[in-house]
């Protein structure tokens, strides 16, 4: 680094200060004189005191701003300058080089324990800056009041907004005074009189946009002129920002925020200030999931709203809020260092570093924290040197220690301020329950509500209501028996009435209740002497991976039903809280950001529940605060969704590594002093057990597996270990776990001893390396028999005894492991079994005898099994099968002979309750990480205190309780592994029916291997207002349906009636699966059908064929998209109030649903592969740059047959084909004719829909009318754009074509007798081409070879409308894949020609291929099935064609630009192979190429 020559110092500090004078009077007065006295130094104030309370101060500050802001941008001091220093523009300030060889990083640290540090000499540097224009402001104003304004400016600190805090009467929980867009100022050319100016808190004008070329790179910000809140459009240059929408985001969560404020500062959890400060995760342990950054985080994103600048970090700093939200997360983080004076320590490893910081570094309090310079100007400032706020000669309200005569004075002082400001849950139930806090005041003043005032006439009107009556005593008996003070009717009334009597808890009433007096109430009855009390707090815990959507995402938290609007989910009134995330893309310039993706990092954050759950008892809707009430009515009632940066909902599921939860800690409520957090968490992952992104009992112990070693004495060091497979639990029920998980402590797990879990040990995986066959005595060399199938096949252990021996033996152990980041690192291992067994011969003799049966009762099972331990807590259950292959030998009479069997290890049984203790041993193995916690251990709990922290020694209490291990079994954990290490069905087979949420539906074993389930509804039905609009979600259908039946076809273009076999509500699916079930989730293909986007020419394609050729290791769906008109209607009609190719966005539909349901069919949505045929092709091709190429985790692999180019016109060039069926139809004489195409019938509009010709072709109609248009969204460019810029997703593909792709398109063959009849039938399917296009085409496709029946022209036309349309493209692809740095790319030619078609001039015709593929071709074609369609099971299956094809087929070489070489398949199997394409085509092609885009492909 280099360049420390802007030393930062704060605004300074007065001087000389007055000598004596009043003392300063402390927190909670707000308001106050600015004086200054010995010690002390200005304070930064709420931004409503400001402005009410010393108005020449607010003055200053808004001229100062107003002035600020209007400093030339290139300067690194001004206020464009120090906001990029957050965030974009991505480059060094004040000439400060980076020295991590990562190169440029940014100098922000977010997801880092110098977060909240970094800031405080970064706002110290804006307050220095303004302070200084401040000054020359106040010098600027008249005689007679230059002097007054000097005097306040002496003392300027730059504001704060509180926005945990109760707003004052008349204000709301967003500041009037910021979200005004102009305000009423004096300046010192006013003559003493106000003027209006624009609000210079209201946002920032860029003057200009993007100052240097590239300062702001993304869409949209680099179009808008200024900062913007809530923008009303997320695309729009003209967007403008909707406050209203913050005031009531911030009125929504405000009691989220103020919970999460309150438990910061008082639950022991957070004196740790790794802890508290910002929010990577970095344990199990559900008890640190809050942090400062994650309510930092909140704000951010309920001021910015989607897309808004203080939603994106990058760009947070130009909105003139930021700074007053982060002076306020700097007053707490100065607030938490006053109550915890000895925990500011930092010391930590830093895995990616900033521009600033090498990568892996570790982080100290003497770490520099650039770019800022110190005082001296030569170093920077560290955390060391921040750590007090007088050093930058500022101090808040509540942290002037100067006026406290010790520091147990001025602590008790600021915990009164913060249980005053944040602690509104707390003093509820302290005022409720007749207690002495002296911290709170007698009386908490009323707010007026905010989100009311904005409610109409009638909503207001409707809170007029009279009082409740008192619950009834059967009520106040669910709450928690510390709570009820010895029969006291407290409570009681508390429940019926606090939510409305003490505002700024939660979201303002509007049920009636508001304007009681709970004192008056409260007074009716007797009241005993109180006794301390406790409530429970509910909070939602979120964790997920920062980047996993590669930009900004939010989950919001609703209790009860909300609305699905998702514009409303930040300002609904059932919203609890929003976790906010900052993700990035790949392609941002945040090096850390990029540096924790690639690291995985995952953050939490934190929703407390507790404020609206009061609510919900209030209301009557809760039976109780007790958890036996709230964990089941949670389980009904609370919501999670997701959107990302511009407000669109991402499903839940589509969030790897999104884990939400609940959980509890106690409260207690002495008689007198300060709440008291218990530190404790009790994890509840029942609540959101099941539901997508919830806790997920059995996946949370997915990474726990169970290992077998079984192996002969001399053959440990060379056998690989085992994993097992769960497969039951015979006599356990889900109702026995349920029941144990209501008594886990009493003893319940006597039953569990009897009983035994059943695994199956699984052949070793293929990154353990197996050095040879390990048989317990014997011959090495020959090889294991009797495997049960190629499906799945049992490990199996040669056992060899000699004439003289009686028995071999097996070590056998049994591990627990907890799988680590790599193949083979584990993170904890314990043993549950080991023994030496003797496998004796007489034994081995009788199992051949007696074979084990599937069905065979439980008590036969165990009679069978091969003992591990004398406690028979492990066991073996083997199949033994005797070899007949040993050479025979004389023996003696009374010898008996040599024999030799194999073990097939057919089942490891473990005792159910030792395989849960052993399970609680590995959970508390992997936790023990501290050292301190390890020498506790050693040493016993008689351990200094100052040896282990207050969390450690609380964990070990809870493990000093349970010293055994079996009384702290929770019921949770054994649901979780008896019933979760079954993570699939346990029968043999796939279920077939299948539960989507919105429909049931039942399949069919085909008997084949293979389940279909025919006719699922995906999408409603496009009918009515539906029509010409994208694909809705299905209605709810609660009836068992029968999946037998096809779903019919879409209606089809040129068409003169309607076809009874078509329909419009045609959007269905099939989907066919391995019938046999499997643990491992199978690779899916999803098929496209083709038809020219004019009809649906594959119907209803078996994926029988495909599935048997991937050994059962697939799962295929296809499925209708809408055609024609009805699917690709494009006008500025349908732009404004419908949508621009629906037929694309039907497909994008079962993408999407592939996401959300294939798992109930055994797919794995994580590996997805997309294919295609014709327009199918085309289809994958259009997928593939859809959004630009945006990654929306649908596709993982695309493989393209025939893949079309064909014309794309823009929305105003498609205008003719609907102005011509709107007068088809009668509907232009309507005023709304889109409306009158809606509700004109399918009859009438299917029997007046022909070709029409194409403006600016030869008069002729083309082969397909109708087509996907440039949009500028879904399809952003044409497609030889998007592909030659790289606008595409960078998957594994295929793509091919077949040799005359145009023959059966140039029909009849007699009609092309001339060169001219050629070039009018291509200018009639691609109108945009030129005479010099035509000139050029006529040269490179001359009169050709000539058959029977067909013109002279025919060959040629044929030839040409093929190239064009189908080889050319599919080799353009193939390349751009590579070019942008995709290697894994492969092409191929289909050259196999029918001996008919030889004959008659059609050649190797369009889509021949197909048939070959799906196994379903005859003649000389299906000698090909097994190439190609091994090909493409290995592609589907690994994304490489030559992995698992078969073996006697060629290696698939990749294409590139370069090489050209590709895949030829011809009629001779013998000579399948590579080959480069001929010098001809890379000529024609080369030309084709190049004029694609200019022809509209």
């Amino acid at each position: 680094m280099s360049a420390v020559n802007l030393p930062v110092v704060g605004a300074p500090k007065p001087s000389p200060a007055p000598a004596d004078g009043p003392q300063l009077p402390h927190y909670p007065t707000r308001c106050f004189n600015l004086l200054i006295f010995p010690g002390s130094v200005p304070l930064r104030i709420e931004i409503r005191d400001l402005q009410n309370n010393f108005p020449d101060q607010w003055n200053l500050y808004l001229l100062g701003l107003d002035a600020f802001k209007k400093l030339d941008e290139t300067s690194d001091l001004s206020y464009y300058g120090i906001a990029g220093i957050h965030g974009l523009p991505y480059r060094p300030w004040g000439g400060v080089q980076g020295d991590n060889q990562g190169g440029w990083q940014g100098y922000c640290t977010h997801t880092s324990i110098l977060f909240a540090p970094w800031h405080r000499p970064y706002l110290a540097l804006f307050e220095q800056t303004l302070y200084g224009i401040v000054q020359d402001i106040a010098g600027q104003f008249p005689t007679d009041t230059k002097a007054r304004y000097q005097q306040a400016a002496i003392t300027f600190r730059i504001p704060y907004w509180d926005w945990a805090a109760n707003p004052p009467n008349g204000d709301g929980y967003f500041p009037n005074s910021v979200a005004a867009p102009t305000i009423n100022v004096i300046t010192p050319q006013s003559n003493g009189q106000t003027v209006q100016i624009p609000n210079p808190l209201y946002s920032y004008n860029f003057a200009p946009l993007n100052p240097v070329a590239g300062d702001f790179p993304d869409a949209p910000q680099r179009s808008w002129p200024n900062t913007l809140r809530y923008p009303s459009s997320t695309t729009s240059a003209k967007a403008i920002s909707q406050e209203q929408q913050v005031l009531d985001a911030m009125a929504s969560q405000f009691a989220s925020l103020q919970g999460n404020v309150n438990i910061l500062m008082n639950d022991p959890n957070y004196k740790d200030f790794a802890a508290f400060s910002n929010h990577a995760w970095e344990t199990n342990d559900p008890s640190t999931f809050a942090s400062l950054e994650d309510i930092h985080n909140s704000i951010h994103g309920d001021v910015g709203g989607n897309l808004g600048h203080m939603s994106e970090l990058d760009y947070s700093a130009f909105d003139p809020v930021f700074w007053l939200h982060h002076v306020n997360v700097d007053r707490l983080f100065a607030i938490w260092q006053a109550l915890n004076p000895t925990s500011y320590t930092i010391d930590k490893v830093d895995q990616s570093g900033t521009f600033v910081i090498q990568a892996n570094s570790e982080v100290t309090d003497t770490t520099p924290l650039a770019p800022f310079a110190d005082a001296t100007g030569a170093s920077y400032w560290t955390s060391d040197g921040a750590r007090q706020t007088t050093t930058f000669n500022y101090a808040y309200p509540e942290t002037q220690r100067w006026t406290f005569n010790s520091d147990a004075d001025y602590q008790a002082s600021v915990q009164t301020a913060v249980q005053t400001l944040y602690g509104g849950l707390t003093n509820q139930f302290v005022q409720a329950q007749g207690l002495n806090l002296a911290a709170i005041p007698a009386t908490l003043p009323p707010v007026t509500s905010v989100k009311a005032e904005a409610k109409d006439a009638s909503v207001q009107a409707s809170t007029q209501e009279p009082a409740q009556e008192p619950l009834q005593q059967a009520v106040i008996d669910n709450v928690p028996a510390a709570q009820h003070h010895n029969g006291s009717h407290i409570l009681r009334d508390l429940v019926s009435h606090i939510k409305s009597e003490f505002p700024g808890h939660s979201k303002p009433s509007t049920d009636g209740t508001r304007g009681l007096d709970l004192e008056a109430e409260i007074g009716k009855y007797p009241q005993p002497a109180p006794t301390p009390g406790s409530f429970t707090e509910y909070i939602v815990n979120v964790k997920v991976p920062k980047h996993v959507l590669a930009q900004t995402f939010r989950v919001h938290v609703f209790l009860g039903p909300f609305d699905t609007a998702t514009n409303t989910w930040s300002t609904q009134d059932a919203l609890v809280g929003t976790v906010v995330v900052f993700g990035k893309a790949e392609t941002t310039g945040c090096g850390k950001c990029k540096d924790d993706a690639k690291a995985n990092v995952v953050i939490t954050g934190t929703i407390p529940l507790t404020a609206a759950l009061l609510e919900e008892y209030k209301k009557g809707t809760l039976g109780g605060l007790g958890k036996e009430n709230v964990l089941p009515w949670l389980k009904k009632n609370l919501h999670w969704r997701v959107t990302v940066a511009d407000g669109t909902e991402q499903q839940r599921e589509e969030v790897p590594g999104l884990k939400v939860s609940v959980v509890t800690t106690e409260v207690a409520l002495p008689v007198a002093g300060f709440p008291q957090y218990s530190g404790v968490y009790e994890l509840h992952p029942e609540v959101t057990d099941g539901r997508p992104a919830g806790y997920n009992v059995a996946a949370s112990h997915k990474d726990y597996k169970l290992i077998l070693e079984c192996y002969h004495p001399s053959a440990k060091f060379y056998t690989p270990y085992l994993f097992c497979d769960y497969i039951d639990t015979p006599g356990l029920s889900r109702d026995d776990c349920e029941a144990l998980r209501a008594d886990e402590n009493n003893g319940s797990l006597g039953k569990l001893s009897k009983l035994y879990s059943y695994f199956r040990p699984l052949k070793p995986d293929s990154y353990r390396r197996v050095l040879r066959p390990h048989p317990a005595g014997g011959w090495p060399t020959l090889p294991p028999i009797g495997l049960v199938n190629k499906h799945e096949e049992l490990v199996c252990q040669d056992v060899y005894l000699d004439s003289h021996e009686l028995f071999s033996q097996l070590v056998t152990t049994t591990n627990i492991v907890k799988l680590g980041p790599k193949p083979g690192v584990f993170m904890s291992s314990v043993n549950v079994g080991e023994g030496l067994t003797r496998v004796w011969r007489h034994w081995l003799s009788e199992c051949v005898r007696c074979e084990a049966q599937e069905d065979e009762p439980r008590y036969e099972r165990e009679k069978k099994l091969l003992w591990a331990d004398s406690a028979n807590n492990v066991g073996l259950r083997m199949n033994v099968v005797e070899r007949k292959d040993l050479e025979p030998i004389v023996v003696r009479r009374d010898e008996d002979p040599p024999v030799s069997y194999t073990l097939q290890y057919k089942e490891l049984a473990v005792r159910t309750s030792q395989l849960l203790l052993m399970m609680e041993r590995s959970f508390e193995q992997e936790t023990k990480h501290s050292d301190a916690i390890k020498k506790l251990f050693r040493e016993g709990f008689g351990a200094p205190d100052n040896f282990i922290t207050s969390k450690e020694r609380r964990t070990f209490r809870e493990w000093e309780k349970h010293p055994d291990g079996q009384a702290g079994v929770a019921a949770g954990l054994i649901v979780g592994l008896v019933l979760g290490f079954a993570h699939r069905a346990n029968s043999a087979n796939i279920d077939l029916t299948v539960d989507l949420g919105y429909s049931n539906y039942e399949g069919t074993n085909g008997n084949n291997g293979v389940s279909h389930w025919w006719g699922i509804r995906y999408a409603a039905a496009p009918v009515g207002d539906l029509r010409f609009r994208a694909p809705q979600e299905p209605p709810v259908n609660t009836t068992l349906q029968s999946a037998n039946a096809h779903g019919p076809n879409c209606h089809v273009s040129p068409s003169t009636g309607l076809s009874s076999t078509n329909s419009e509500d045609c959007l269905f699916l099939d989907v066919y699966a391995p019938t046999e079930n499997n643990s491992t989730p199978h690779p899916v293909f999803v098929w496209i059908q083709g038809g020219g986007f004019n009809g649906l020419s594959d119907l209803n394609r078996d994926g029988s064929g495909l599935i048997a050729a991937a050994d059962h290791d697939m799962v295929v769906v296809t499925f209708n998209y809408r055609v024609g008109p009805y699917g690709f209607l494009a006008s500025k009609e349908v732009k404004g109030n419908g949508d621009l190719n629906a037929g694309l966005l039907d497909q994008r539909k079962v993408l999407r649903w592939v996401q959300k349901y294939i798992h109930l069919f055994g797919g794995d949505p994580k590996h997805v592969t997309i294919g295609g045929a014709s327009a199918g092709g085309a289809s994958v091709d259009l997928q593939l740059t859809a959004y630009g190429g945006r990654d929306d985790g649908l596709i993982h692999a695309a493989a393209a047959e025939s893949q079309s180019f064909g014309v794309q016109f823009t929305v105003s060039e498609a205008q003719y084909q609907y102005d011509a069926l709107v007068k088809r139809v009668s509907c232009n004489t309507t005023a709304d004719t889109l409306k009158c195409l809606r509700n004109t019938d399918i009859k009438t509009l299917a029997s007046n829909n022909p070709n029409i010709p194409n403006p600016g072709g030869a008069g002729g109609t083309p082969v397909f009318m109708w087509s996907p248009v440039v949009d500028g969204n879904f399809t952003p460019d044409f497609s030889y754009n998007l592909y030659a810029q790289g606008k595409f997703l960078k998957v594994p593909a295929i793509f091919g074509d077949d040799t005359n792709e145009g023959s059966i398109f140039a029909q009849p063959k007699d009609s092309f007798p001339t060169v001219t009849s050629m070039n009018n039938f291509l200018k009639n399917n691609f109108p945009k081409l030129n005479e010099t296009h035509i000139t050029e085409i006529d040269y490179l496709y001359p009169e050709a070879e000539q058959f029977p029946s067909s013109s002279t022209y025919w060959r040629s036309t044929s030839n040409a409308y093929g190239e064009m349309r189908y080889n050319c493209a599919g080799l353009f692809v193939s390349a751009a894949f590579p070019n942008h740095g995709v290697a894994d790319s492969w092409n191929y030619h289909w050259d196999v020609l029918l001996p008919a078609n030889a004959a008659n001039g059609l050649g190797v015709t369009h889509t021949a291929e197909v048939g070959s593929i799906w196994g379903s071709s005859s003649g000389v074609e299906a000698a090909l099935i097994p190439y190609i369609q091994g090909y493409w099971a290995s592609f589907i299956r690994t994304k490489d064609p030559n992995k698992l094809k078969p073996s006697s087929s060629p290696t698939w070489e990749t294409y590139t630009g370069a090489n050209m070489q590709r895949m030829h398949f011809v009629n001779d199997v013998k000579s399948v192979g590579m080959e480069t394409v001929d010098a001809g085509q890379k000529t024609r092609c080369a030309y084709l190429n190049s004029i694609g885009a200019a022809v509209g492909q």
